[in-house]
Formats: C-alpha cells, structure tokens, sequence
C-alpha cells in the first residue's frame, strides 16, 4: 500500500470511530447535533487518534486501531 493511501486510512479511520461512538448513544444521552458536530465528535476522534498513537509506540500492533500497522514514511530531498 502507498503511503498515501496508508496517511488517508490512517487519518480517517479515528474519524469514522469518532463517529460511531457518537451515533451509538452509549449510555442513552441524545446530544443534540451541533454540540456532535461542534465538540464530540473532533474531541472523540483526537483522544482515540493521541491513544492510538501513543499505544503503537510501545507496540507496534496498536497501529491497528488506526487502521493500519504501518505508518507512512516519507522521503526528505
């Protein structure tokens, strides 16, 4: 897989969680829709993303909550 398509997965899957966890309604609270789009759903997606990452640098296994184990790397000129 190319690293960019690795940086798309990698970057959209905390979104997508983000936003399943926030559809599910876990504990019965409805919120109402601007305060999802406005608050929840960014804070939820940059908790899950900051763990994810933080997780795969002890191991790199973890990098499966961000879709894929593989980062992108990139070459500098």
């Amino acid at each position: 897989m190319n690293n960019l398509i690795t940086s798309w997965i990698r970057t959209l899957v905390p979104v997508a969680v983000a936003w399943l966890i926030v559809r599910l309604e876990p504990l019965g609270v409805a919120l109402d829709p601007t305060a999802i789009e406005g608050l929840a759903l960014p804070l939820i997606t940059a908790v899950w993303y900051t763990a994810a990452r933080a997780l795969e640098n002890l191991n790199p296994l973890f990098g499966w909550l961000l879709g894929s184990p593989k980062a992108p790397s990139y070459e500098t000129e």
